[in-house]
């Protein structure tokens, strides 16, 4: 596979990987895609690897970050490679992979038209604050809300951007407290519920559709999956509010986790909880994501 089109041109740069044991072989199928002077592959498991380890590089080098969740949380890795940006005193190019991402995942997702990501991202950030957003789906949702502007993450290394998170995930904007009303049915994801660290409920894929029932913004009712309706009724009120709509980029087969599925290409997610990422001023210990197949999104200005 090719990976100039995400990558750019790397055949004169050094390139360092830094990975883990369960990532490990994703940073080995990287390193046999590209082009380059020399790669390194720095595996945190075998070996402290230290960031300003990269301090030195220029800006035709690339740092590419490829670990897993327990690595960048319970191993504290996320104090030294951000997810969005680039570390302190760091000035080579710079990629995130996502966490936790399978090869067969990664490799579909860098499958998609590049050409396909970008009409879209350009589409939506177009579009402006205030706007009145219309969804529906052929499974029944039908919900309308105001959002503020839509936003996404760097997804192409070239002449704009030295900064990439990979394979090519969202376009979001944060729905404005108290002006969501009508039904959510979600039919494809139910995300990982955590709270302040900890994992409530795995969820998963969705066997049979259920529904969420909205009122001026925050959900009032869940029609189909008892076992989501207790979390919410025991959790603080503002877990209840909807807070983010988002639109998946990357042409890739469910997985049942939520950070590959809500960035599936024909589909949309709503965030439920903390609102703080996208704008909104709604802070709770949760944030989950609700994952629609083949929705209908109309926006009116």
């Amino acid at each position: 596979m090719k990976l100039y089109n995400w990558f750019g041109d790397t055949s004169k740069s050094n390139i360092h990987l830094v990975t883990d044991n369960q990532q490990l072989k994703i940073a080995e199928w990287i390193q046999s895609c590209l082009s380059y002077s020399s790669c390194t592959i720095h595996n945190i498991d075998d070996s402290e690897v230290q960031i300003t380890k990269f301090e030195k590089l220029n800006s035709n080098d690339y740092l590419v970050v490829i670990l897993s969740f327990d690595s960048f949380i319970h191993k504290a890795m996320n104090r030294f490679y951000p997810t969005f940006r680039k570390p302190k005193g760091i000035s080579s190019r710079y990629i995130f992979i996502r966490l936790d991402i399978s090869l067969k995942s990664l490799i579909e997702g860098l499958n998609t038209d590049d050409q396909l990501v970008k009409a879209k991202i350009n589409h939506y950030m177009g579009e402006k604050n205030e706007s009145q957003v219309t969804v529906k789906s052929e499974t029944g949702t039908n919900i309308s809300f105001r959002i503020n502007k839509f936003g996404s993450f760097n997804h192409f290394i070239n002449e704009n951007s030295d900064i990439a998170f990979l394979p090519p995930s969202e376009i979001y904007a944060g729905i404005h407290l108290g002006s969501a009303n009508g039904e959510i049915v979600v039919d494809l994801t139910l995300g990982q519920l955590y709270r302040e660290g900890k994992m409530l409920e795995k969820f998963g894929l969705i066997s049979s559709s259920f529904k969420l029932l909205v009122k001026n913004g925050k959900i009032v009712n869940v029609i189909g999956n008892d076992i989501l309706q207790q979390h919410l009724s025991k959790i603080e009120n503002e877990a209840s509010a909807i807070v983010e709509l988002g639109i998946g980029l990357s042409q890739m087969e469910p997985t049942g986790i939520i950070g590959i599925d809500e960035s599936i290409l024909n589909t949309c997610h709503f965030g439920i909880g903390d609102g703080s990422f996208y704008g909104i001023d709604n802070k709770s210990s949760i944030h989950l994501d609700v994952v629609l197949k083949n929705p209908q999104i109309l926006i009116e200005n």
